[in-house]
């Protein structure tokens, strides 16, 4: 009954459905649809559009500007979420892949929301939109950080429940997150759906933590392991699906807990949870400096300071707005997020549909 739902899309909008019928965009006849199977999208994940290459070149020129601005601390990394797999116009797996090679940056979030997983949507087809997004990003995906979002785990059999049927933690390990573990810098906690990548050049450490297991065992390694850095001159970075970039701290699970971690942390000070789940933290003569809190979910670009941490969600890169059109720069969007250590400040640069931002944040 059900095609692999990535594998065909509109010759006139690009639009991705399942199984092939007249676009729900443009009316596209489904006799127009093209096929492309797993080959080509490892064809789509090495070559940048034509379009795109004015625009990704003057990027990058300024990627490097703002590199050299902070200088030998200074460091890079990319920001993505809500990719949408069979809503997405598949060309920011190239684009990732080429700003962060000529820029030299080690590391890029994907912050989750990999595919579109509700309504009719088999577990089947789940997992082929994982590969195939695997084979879209494979370039780059030795530096992929991968959150989970919450539709990644999400299926329907459409019968019973028309969304959220979880999948086994099995299955979600060995689609979603086995492949993390073929690269030795990660280090992961207790169920492998949360860890964390060190760049020691530049003294920085990536945390992805799972929104949707957010228990005493994970909130207990993020402050103990995770937050374990070498020095107090190490800086943090973390990720989650969902950050509290809104100010809604009631659709963060756990956010209080977290943002209470975080600064012990910053102010090398102790901790103790007060909520239902009890976590202490005691950072006293340790720590190091927290950078943001980052994440997507939202399908827009915020940035907020909460409780002295700063926030910050990208926009959807599935093109899903009416400003965002085939065949332009706008189809895609993610950020290049530059950390200049000694000014204690953040640039983003947008790659696609969005502006670029900045913010500082606050070092003890």
């Amino acid at each position: 009954m059900f095609k692999r739902m990535d594998r065909y899309y509109c010759t006139e909008c690009h639009y991705m459905t399942a199984p092939p019928c007249a676009c729900p965009k443009c009316g596209n006849p489904p006799e127009n649809w093209r096929f492309i199977d797993e080959m080509g999208y490892y064809e789509l994940g090495r070559n940048v559009a034509g379009f795109y290459e004015e625009h990704v070149n003057r990027k990058i020129r300024d990627i490097h500007e703002k590199q050299i601005k902070a200088g030998r601390t200074g460091t890079s990394v990319g920001l993505i979420s809500d990719t949408h797999f069979i809503m997405n116009f598949t060309h920011s797996g190239a684009l990732m892949n080429k700003v962060l090679t000529d820029c030299a940056i080690p590391y890029y979030f994907n912050a989750g929301d990999v595919v579109s997983a509700y309504y009719v949507c088999p577990k089947e087809s789940l997992f082929n939109d994982l590969d195939d997004t695997r084979r879209l990003f494979h370039e780059s995906e030795k530096k992929c950080l991968l959150a989970l979002g919450n539709h990644d785990d999400c299926y329907s059999d459409f019968e019973d429940k028309p969304y959220g049927q979880i999948i086994s933690k099995e299955e979600l390990y060995e689609y979603y997150f086995r492949y993390q573990s073929l690269y030795s810098d990660r280090v992961f906690g207790p169920t492998g759906t949360y860890y964390f990548a060190d760049d020691e050049v530049h003294k920085m450490r990536y945390v992805v933590l799972n929104n949707y297991s957010m228990n005493k065992e994970q909130l207990d390694w993020f402050a103990k392991t995770a937050l374990d850095v070498p020095a107090t001159d190490w800086g943090v970075m973390l990720c989650t699906h969902v950050c509290p970039a809104n100010g809604d701290l009631g659709a963060v699970p756990k956010s209080k807990i977290i943002l209470g971690i975080i600064n012990a942390f910053r102010k090398h000070t102790k901790y103790t949870s007060t909520e239902d789940v009890i976590v202490s933290a005691d950072f006293s003569g340790r720590g190091g400096e927290f950078i943001s809190w980052v994440g997507g979910h939202w399908h827009k670009d915020l940035i907020l300071d909460v409780e002295g941490v700063m926030c910050v969600a990208v926009a959807q890169d599935c093109a899903q707005n009416a400003q965002r059109a085939k065949g332009e720069i706008t189809e895609q969007a993610f950020d290049i997020l530059t950390i200049d250590r000694k000014r204690h400040k953040v640039y983003t640069t947008r790659i696609g549909f969005g502006e670029d931002r900045e913010f500082e944040y606050e070092v003890f």
